[in-house]
């Protein structure tokens, strides 16, 4: 096992089951108006007429250190590594509580050229998702509602991300850093955050679904990203190869086998990247680019090269057509919500499912205001 000290930094706290400098240039909100128009190909970030209130990029990022997930990818391409030899994991936890120190929260304009940021948007709705997984974690209440309640709540938080993320993408005048951050959220939850129960859900064909719309999210993001002339070497938003690769690594070894989503989207990606000369890069382990080569053919070809001559540049993609068939499929009416929030529960119903004799209510053990902070994934 790998130093107690280490792990929980790398994930929410369960007793039972393991779950350059900034650029200073402005991105103004963007209105999209009633009409989704043809942008003109030269088409820049935006004009004065169209600014609202223009924001420096720079103070709405901050650092954190180096992430679990990516140290382990690493220990486990050296062989020689023993995760068990007390002397060989005691260096390794101090750097990890040193980079912690040094770099948690901390604004990126004091670290030019670290490359693990976030913006504070994205860190919030971070731990916004994990403080909804901590509440419904029915191991951590001791509680047994039922077989797959993790992962139906794990369902539901996903769902939250799509509803976040839609929002910001369907307003009239929509900020790119807005929807960026919900970007960074997902990526950061699904690489640092253990999810396997969401995967083993009796709701395969949703779980599928779900994920097909998830990454239907990272199309249109990086859409608005090209759209905006945001998708650049120079790119204002300091991050976007670093959560791109995050969102890839997901793709190929974060979804199991039996949850299908088209390979199509992540290669799109990878070929708008590459055509607007913005690597893909930032982890430590790369190896799962392997999985997204190959050539891509007509519209998705076209989306490449002739981006700015599309038919509908607000949404390029369909991502809301996407949204709504979902919502039609599996909302009830609507969907996400916070229906297993288990401290949303009455205290009858939280002894119903006790495994004490007599039942208690877990709560009652619970500091007052133990939930009113999240717990700090990064």
């Amino acid at each position: 096992m790998f130093p107690s000290d280490i792990c929980k930094t790398a994930r929410m706290p369960r007793p039972k089951r393991p779950l350059a400098d900034a650029n200073t240039n402005s991105i103004p909100e963007r209105s999209t108006g009633n009409k989704r128009t043809k942008a003109s190909k030269n088409n820049t970030t935006a004009t004065a007429a169209s600014a609202s209130s223009p924001r420096t990029i720079t103070d709405e990022f901050i650092t954190f250190a180096r992430p679990i997930f990516d140290r382990r990818d690493e220990w486990r391409k050296d062989k020689d590594f023993d995760s068990d030899d007390e002397d060989a994991t005691a260096p390794i936890e101090q750097q990890l509580k040193d980079d912690l120190e040094k770099y948690t929260g901390k604004p990126l304009r004091d670290f030019p050229g670290h490359k693990w940021t976030v913006s504070k948007k994205g860190k919030e709705l971070a731990e916004k998702y994990a403080l909804a997984r901590m509440k419904s974690d029915q191991d951590m209440f001791d509680l047994h509602i039922f077989n797959d309640y993790v992962g139906y709540a794990e369902q539901e938080i996903i769902e939250n991300m799509i509803v976040d993320f839609t929002t910001e993408f369907s307003k009239k005048s929509r900020s790119p850093l807005a929807i960026w951050s919900c970007m960074e959220a997902i990526a950061l939850y699904m690489n640092v955050v253990e999810i396997r129960w969401w995967y083993m859900i009796d709701a395969g064909d949703q779980v599928q679904e779900c994920a097909t719309c998830l990454a239907y999210t990272f199309f249109a993001a990086i859409g608005v990203l090209k759209q905006e002339n945001l998708l650049k070497p120079d790119s204002p938003i300091p991050n976007i190869s670093l959560v791109v690769a995050m969102l890839l690594r997901w793709f190929s070894i974060g979804l199991p086998d039996h949850v299908e989503v088209s390979k199509k989207i992540p290669r799109t990606i990878v070929h708008l990247m590459k055509e607007n000369n913005v690597p893909i890069s930032g982890l430590h382990d790369m190896s799962f680019m392997v999985c997204f080569n190959g050539p891509l053919d007509g519209f998705l070809k076209k989306v490449v090269k002739n981006f700015h001559e599309l038919d509908d540049l607000n949404d390029p993609f369909a991502y809301l057509t996407e949204h709504r068939e979902y919502v039609a499929n599996y909302g009830t009416p609507k969907i996400g919500g916070s229906r297993y929030d288990i401290t949303r529960m009455t205290k009858k119903e939280r002894k119903q499912h006790s495994f004490s004799t007599p039942p208690e209510d877990p709560m009652a053990k619970i500091p007052k205001g133990f939930f009113d902070t999240p717990p700090a994934i990064i």
